[in-house]
């Protein structure tokens, strides 16, 4: 697979950076479905996210003769329920921002008078030969942590700067990216994903 153009189903700014940036080093050309005309991505309907990488990667295998990897990664709280979760990017509403969805969180955290949670992050990411592929292969990953009203960093993106990995004092958006993509949910299933490919 050397050489291989894969079509990363994803319209998130954040999550094509720190993905490009984990298959830097190896020989794959990972290129954002914007670059071949595919602006808007498939609604995400299912209950999971395992569900909801296969929706996409098969919406925009539909559409190309590339393989294809989506991901569906998310916040899970269980004092919250195992909110936000699936719909951690929509949290607060459609086309909600990064600090509404923050806002949110920490708000229904404080109506159950708490300023912090365990909580972590999970990653699921699949990749498909084509649309109709039988066996897709599909990996996870997890970062566990607290979520914090001490909100700080600039370098993530989403939860990022509410999120705190055990045993650090630095939230996900104070850590440098190549150590963040050394530990992070998605840094993590990627990587397994690569073990594969290469």
């Amino acid at each position: 697979m050397n050489n291989e153009t894969i079509i990363f189903s994803s319209g998130n700014p954040g999550k094509i950076k720190e993905v490009q940036s984990i298959f830097k080093d190896f020989e794959f050309s990972i290129v954002p479905q914007s670059n071949i005309g595919i602006q808007k991505s498939a609604e995400e309907t299912a209950c999971t996210f395992v569900e909801n990488a296969l929706l996409k990667a098969r919406y925009v295998a539909s559409k190309t003769d590339h393989s294809v990897i989506a991901e569906d990664s998310g916040l899970v709280i269980d004092l919250l329920d195992n909110e936000p979760g699936v719909f951690s990017a929509r949290y607060a509403g459609e086309n909600s921002t990064d600090q509404e969805n923050i806002n949110k969180v920490l708000e229904n955290l404080k109506q159950k008078n708490l300023n912090q949670s365990p909580a972590k992050f999970i990653a699921v990411v699949v990749y498909i030969s084509n649309p109709n592929d039988p066996i897709p292969i599909i990996k996870h990953g997890e970062i566990i942590g607290t979520v914090s009203s001490k909100c700080s960093g600039t370098n993530g993106f989403g939860y990022d700067p509410i999120f705190y990995p055990d045993g650090s004092t630095k939230t996900l958006a104070e850590i440098a990216p190549e150590i963040k993509n050394s530990i992070s949910h998605r840094g993590i299933a990627f990587r397994a994903l690569l073990d594969i490919l290469k």
